[in-house]
């Protein structure tokens, strides 16, 4: 495995990034409105803030209950990024 990325449900995006740029020395590599990809050294974290607030967390049923996914079909935990893989990885 090269690298990780876990995707964290935030309740301010702003702050959440104010805190880890600023506290914990991170780097802002992409900002949407609602979301954003921050890393430092060889740790990165996604973080989403959803349109509808108080949703139960984590994982699949806020992100299609706040409508982040058109078909209501796709939500993701973590990335991983790897050089090689054979075979089929499923990650709920």
């Amino acid at each position: 495995m090269k690298k990780l990325a876990p995707q964290w449900i935030v309740d301010d995006l702003e702050e959440t990034i104010e805190f880890y740029t600023k506290k914990l020395e991170f780097s802002v590599d992409w900002k949407g409105n609602l979301s954003a990809i921050i890393s430092r050294d060889n740790i990165t974290f996604m973080f989403r803030q959803l349109k509808k607030e108080k949703l139960k967390r984590p994982n699949r049923i806020p992100f299609i209950d706040s409508g982040w996914h058109f078909e209501g079909a796709e939500a993701w935990d973590a990335y991983i990024w790897v050089d090689k893989f054979r075979g089929t990885l499923y990650l709920c």
